[in-house]
C-alpha cells in the first residue's frame, strides 16, 4: 500500500527544518511511520538525526527506503547526504518506547554545513 494511499488516511506534519532541510512524519495504518526527508538546497546536504528528533518515541526495529526497495540497517536515527532538491522516504517500523520528545528548548540538531558530493550516502547512526 503507498505512503499516500494508507487507510488511515493522517496527512504528514513537519517534524522540523533547518539549514535547507525539512523533515516530515506520518504515521500508518500497521503502525509503522513514514518519514519524509526533502532537501530543499540546490546543492547536495549533509542530513543527521536521531528518531526521537524527528519526534518518534519508539525504537526503530526496521527502516526500509521506501524509493529504492532496500531494508537499511537498524539504527537510532538517519544520516546522510542528500542531493540538491533531492527527498529520503522511509518506513519506520517502530517498538518499545525509547523517550518522549524533546519538549520547548532542546530543538534538533543544526543540519547546515559544508555541502558534500555525489548521490545520497546513508549509513545508521551508532
Amino acid at each position: 500500500m503507498p505512503v499516500t494511499n494508507d487507510p488511515l488516511g493522517r496527512e504528514a506534519t513537519r517534524a522540523f527544518a533547518r539549514g535547507g532541510i525539512e523533515v516530515f512524519t506520518k504515521p500508518l495504518v500497521d503502525g509503522s511511520v513514514a518519514v519524509g526527508v526533502f532537501n530543499r538546497n540546490a546543492s547536495d546536504t549533509p542530513a543527521s538525526f536521531s528518531w526521537v528528533d524527528a519526534g518518534l518515541t519508539r525504537r526503530a526495529v526496521g527502516i526500509r527506503d521506501l524509493w529504492r526497495h532496500l531494508d537499511l540497517p537498524v539504527s537510532e536515527g538517519f544520516a546522510g547526504t542528500l542531493p540538491g532538491h533531492s527527498c529520503v522516504i522511509l518506513r519506520v517500523k517502530p517498538v518499545g518506547i525509547i523517550r518522549s520528545p524533546p519538549a520547548g528548548g532542546a530543538g534538533p540538531p543544526d543540519l547546515r554545513g559544508a555541502p558534500a558530493r555525489g548521490d545520497a550516502r546513508l549509513r545508521a547512526l551508532p
